[in-house]
């Protein structure tokens, strides 16, 4: 019988480690389950702690690019609504999205470079005056702080017919007789430094011509003085910006104005999403050392032909032509149209639709059609 009970006592026994043993197995078994839970949770949480990071990092950092006038976003007041400025599609506070406009003749002679201000145009149009020589006409705004832009010069017809389709103050330094006579004659918001010099000043250190400067306080002391009303136009749209996965790692457009001196090429910044423009091969810069980028660069091509002894040109920017429209580092065919001197210039696909820009500086090239561009 002691035998007997000592068999089932150890059997008992055996039962019991066994059983404890399933036990301790399913234990480990679970703790194994819970850590790899854990784990998984730990890891899932990191990478939304670092998603949320990056693009709360990102989000700053386009938030502090937001242009206010000359300010950053981190100068917005809390709660401020912001609102796409009209001529160039950047977010500013609400009741700066349609600030009047100023559009000033700037020099590009190699003697008057580099230009001043023109860095903090919304928009810019270049075109050929005499002798292969280009001119710039930057589009700036009231409300901007810039001490120094130009060196201003003189009025040509066809920059009256841009300036005037944004209702901007036209500023220059003389004219053609043809663009003086068409000043007075379409009553266009102008100011010439021939008779209102008081609203610009001579740089001792530039040689004349190139050395008549201004800037937008005085320009803005002319507007109240005078009663300008220059607020009228007809806004481009635009759109978001491609992501930095759908852009292209690189870019490039050329543009062979007859000079050496005026061939442009403008390089495609795939991190900024921006082209970087040079000139004659070196990086254009303003007077204050930034390089001059934008962010849509158009070349529309116009007809004109040579008109007097000076070799003034007329140039048909009334009517429609062939277009190339390159942002976020692409260039397509396009096309453009202005029915009347009054109407803005709009640019349509090869399928009639118009065009949507990112928000920033464009810079339009108005070439002939005997100008040779490439891009790639």
């Amino acid at each position: 019988m002691e035998e007997e009970n000592i068999s089932q006592d150890d059997s008992a026994v055996e039962k019991t480690d066994l059983s404890l043993n399933d036990e301790i197995q399913k234990r480990k078994k679970r703790a194994k389950i819970f850590l790899m839970v854990n784990l998984v949770i730990f890891v899932v949480s990191l990478l939304v702690l670092v998603f949320v990071f990056f693009y709360l990092f990102n989000q700053d950092k386009q938030d502090a690019g937001l242009i206010i006038g000359d300010a950053k976003k981190s100068e917005i007041e809390e709660g401020e609504k912001l609102v796409k400025r009209k001529i160039d599609g950047v977010l500013v506070p609400e009741g700066e999205d349609a600030n009047y406009l100023i559009a000033v003749m700037i020099d590009n002679h190699w003697d008057a470079r580099p230009p001043a201000g023109l860095s903090k145009a919304h928009l810019v149009f270049e075109a050929e005056v005499e002798g292969g020589i280009t001119r710039i006409m930057g589009v700036f705004s009231t409300g901007q702080e810039i001490e120094k832009i130009g060196p201003v010069r003189s009025a040509r017809p066809y920059f009256i017919d841009w300036a005037r389709e944004l209702s901007a103050l036209y500023t220059h330094v003389g004219g053609s007789p043809d663009a003086l006579v068409k000043l007075q004659m379409d009553k266009i918001e102008s100011i010439n430094e021939f008779y209102n010099g008081q609203y610009f000043w001579r740089d001792d250190n530039r040689d004349m011509p190139h050395n008549v400067f201004t800037s937008t306080e005085l320009l803005e002391e002319y507007m109240a003085d005078s009663s300008v009303d220059s607020n009228r136009f007809i806004p481009w749209e635009f759109k978001d910006e491609a992501s930095e996965e759908e852009r292209p790692d690189s870019g490039s457009i050329n543009i062979s104005y007859r000079l050496e001196t005026h061939k442009v090429e403008w390089k495609y910044d795939k991190i900024d999403n921006s082209y970087i423009r040079y000139v004659a091969e070196d990086p254009y810069m303003d007077a204050s050392g930034e390089i001059i980028t934008a962010k849509n660069v158009l070349i529309q091509i116009a007809e004109a032909e040579e008109v007097d002894e000076e070799l003034r040109l007329e140039m048909e920017n009334i009517g429609s032509g062939k277009a190339l429209v390159c942002m976020d580092g692409t260039c397509k065919t396009a096309s453009w149209k202005k029915e009347h001197t009054s109407d803005r210039t709009r640019f349509y696909t090869e399928e009639g639709k118009e065009l949507k820009f990112n928000p920033g500086m464009t810079w339009v090239e108005v070439v002939r059609p005997e100008i040779e561009y490439s891009f790639n």
